[in-house]
């Protein structure tokens, strides 16, 4: 698969995944805490959406001859090129510390607060992240 089919593809996915996040924010906070099913789909959805997003950013990373180490590393190498801003990779690299935490520590989520952080603009940087990197595939 060439890799701008493959970056569509993410992008693709990307979308979907960050409308299924819209709908569940859409609920009442204290509604979410309580659905078990809901707390881990939105966790998952976060996991996902980081590792996605990293793959597409290596494509792009790589296109332009760099080689970044870490999902971290991925978001800076965009902010650097241009891609994104660099407010944009602060908060996509406050997105690979969420998906670390849920992959290697979830006993430590505080599933309010990430609805919340999500709720009040979290979602709305990761919009801002796929239109960035639509114009760049």
């Amino acid at each position: 698969m060439a890799d701008r089919e493959r970056a569509e593809r993410v992008l693709w996915e990307l979308r979907r995944t960050l409308r299924l996040m819209e709908r569940m924010l859409e609920r009442p906070v204290d509604e979410f805490v309580n659905d078990d099913e809901a707390v881990y789909a939105l966790r998952y959805a976060v996991v996902e959406f980081v590792e996605a997003a990293a793959q597409v950013g290596l494509l792009l990373a790589r296109r332009a001859g760099a080689r970044p180490g870490s999902y971290g590393e991925v978001f800076d190498v965009l902010g650097d090129l241009g891609v994104i801003s660099r407010d944009l990779a602060v908060a996509m690299r406050k997105f690979v510390s969420l998906r670390n935490l849920l992959v290697h520590r979830y006993w430590e989520v505080d599933d309010r607060r990430m609805f919340t952080e999500l709720k009040e603009g979290g979602a709305a940087a990761l919009k801002k992240f796929i239109e960035a990197v639509e114009r760049h595939v």
